[in-house]
């Protein structure tokens, strides 16, 4: 329970560090509707912002990896749209194969990034395409329903058809169709008047299936308060909405009416995918002529409405932090984090005071990003408060859980303790993850120090012991031969200390800053290593 009253959005701080954090779909996983809203895994509202790739059959070069990694590198994207073109000629009515296969590529590329990704039925009149759609959807649910990333989109804007009549019939029978290979990946239905209507659906919405979503779309600066208007009677009514398209209509663009609409998603935690990646002369595009379909884009390649929605796509989240790596024996305070979710950061009385995260409920969580030098055992330690105890930490590399800790009560949200936790990591960066499975408890900081197994080596018959490990001031090795050659470096592998040994003792330390060190012990015909710790 948090310690008074708050209300939280989903908006969540993302790291700019290339890292586990920013995988969208790892963090929150299958997306589902809930009421009117769209919830993660953790059943928290969240919404993503993207990019609509245009017409497959008219910009087939832009279906491509490297432009999905681009995106998701330079603009933060978390949603990538696959428009697969349907009726044009050369189209997939026309050229299944071809068409299938640029759907594949960047759905393949997307589920390789981690961003999530729509498969969008591009088609005015996909009613009366009732059995291609059929058999394109199952195809698209048996090769990727398992994947969390993928959602699919059933009919990207009807005409000025009716929805009782006609779309909800269609919709029904492809909902069926996908549900009996897919159960549970999110399916977006189509609405009136190029998706507009979404009214209309609200009054008689699709009963019998869940997960089912509705299509909102809108260009500015034709489609204004009048259609935010029919949003607002459809989320009232418990309508899901996501926005699969919208953009820029016109020149000059119309800042107030995208700060509208912009506002407008934010706060109804509606997901959106711009329109489009492409090159084509007109507003809504995002790219000048020229441009690569591979991303790689300087702003000067970037059009006027493509710099504006970069922007809004980089910010959905939230103002990115800086994001640190931090080496895992190092002291990390926990308000250092890369990502979280849930949590706020406040005035901490421990030693050395500082800040603390706090306001911690189940589900909760931190993510860091840190460094290992070297695969093995750690003991982790965690500075934690908590009045009422009853919480329980889960502490992940990525998706792997390394251990559990349970918290007793404190006494105070101030009164802190250590626990311990001995955990094995695996070597080189990775996101070390603080997740609540239940909260009511405080974090100062955390750390990793190596396990040391033994504290007798044996180096020509001779036994080195050395102590004190952990120390504060200095080490002293004993039982070295003479003449041994001593180095000392640290977790970069950078050699602080080298120097021979005059007799069988040494005594060193003072010069070393807190932190992990590996020492040498060499007499020519054998080396042995050491492991220390600077408290």
């Amino acid at each position: 329970m948090k310690k008074q009253i708050l209300l939280f959005s989903s908006l969540l701080l993302m790291c700019m560090h290339e890292s586990f954090s920013q995988n969208l779909v790892s963090q929150h996983g299958l997306l589902t509707t809930s009421g009117s809203k769209i919830i993660d895994k953790n059943g928290t509202p969240f919404s993503i912002a993207g990019n609509s790739l245009f017409w497959t059959n008219w910009a087939p070069s832009f279906c491509n990896a490297d432009l999905v990694n681009w995106l998701k590198k330079d603009w933060k994207t978390g949603l990538v749209r696959i428009a697969m073109g349907v009726e044009p000629a050369g189209a997939y009515l026309d050229n299944p194969a071809a068409e299938k296969a640029k759907v594949f590529a960047v759905v393949d590329a997307c589920i390789a990034a981690g961003v999530y990704v729509l498969i969008d039925w591009h088609d005015h009149t996909a009613n009366t395409h009732t059995a291609q759609s059929i058999a394109f959807f199952q195809e698209m649910a048996a090769k990727y329903g398992t994947y969390p990333n993928v959602m699919y989109e059933l009919f990207n804007e009807p005409l000025a058809i009716n929805w009782t009549n006609d779309i909800k019939p269609y919709a029904t029978q492809v909902i069926a169709a996908i549900r009996a290979i897919d159960p549970d990946n999110l399916i977006i239905v189509g609405t009136p008047n190029w998706s507009q209507d979404v009214d209309a659906a609200a009054d008689n919405r699709i009963t019998g299936y869940s997960n089912i979503a509705y299509t909102l779309h809108f260009y500015i600066p034709m489609h204004g308060q009048w259609l935010r208007d029919k949003a607002t009677y459809a989320l009232n009514k418990g309508l899901p909405l996501f926005v699969t398209e919208w953009g820029f209509w016109e020149n000059p663009l119309n800042i107030g009416e995208f700060n509208a609409w912009r506002d407008f998603m934010k706060t109804n935690n509606l997901s959106n995918a711009n329109w489009s990646v492409n090159t084509k002369n007109e507003v809504s595009s995002i790219l000048k002529a020229g441009a690569s379909s591979k991303g790689g884009w300087t702003d000067n390649q970037l059009t006027e409405a493509g710099k504006i929605v970069r922007e809004m796509v980089i910010n959905w989240y939230g103002t990115p932090v800086a994001c640190d790596v931090f080496d895992v024996t190092t002291k990390i305070e926990s308000e250092k984090y890369c990502a979280m979710f849930g949590v706020q950061v406040e005035p901490c009385t421990d030693a050395a005071g500082g800040q603390d995260v706090g306001y911690i409920d189940a589900n909760d969580w931190m993510t860091y990003s840190c460094n290992a030098s070297a695969a093995g055992s750690y003991t982790f330690s965690i500075r934690v408060a908590s009045m009422t105890g009853g919480g329980k930490i889960n502490i992940k590399s990525g998706e792997t859980l390394l251990g559990t800790l349970d918290i007793s009560a404190t006494n105070g949200w101030q009164n802190w303790t250590t626990l311990t936790k001995d955990i094995t990591l695996p070597e080189g960066e990775q996101d070390l993850t603080i997740e609540a499975s239940s909260g009511g408890f405080n974090i100062n900081w955390m750390q990793c120090s190596p396990k040391i197994l033994t504290a007798v080596e044996v180096q020509n018959n001779n036994a080195i012991t050395y102590a004190p490990n952990p120390f504060q001031n200095n080490i002293q090795f004993n039982g070295i031969a003479a003449g041994s050659t001593i180095t000392v470096s640290n977790t970069l592998g950078q050699i602080l200390i080298s120097q021979r040994s005059n007799d069988s003792q040494i005594n060193f330390g003072e010069q070393l800053h807190p932190g992990y060190y590996l020492v040498q012990i060499s007499n020519g015909e054998n080396t042995k290593c050491y492991k220390i710790i600077k408290d």
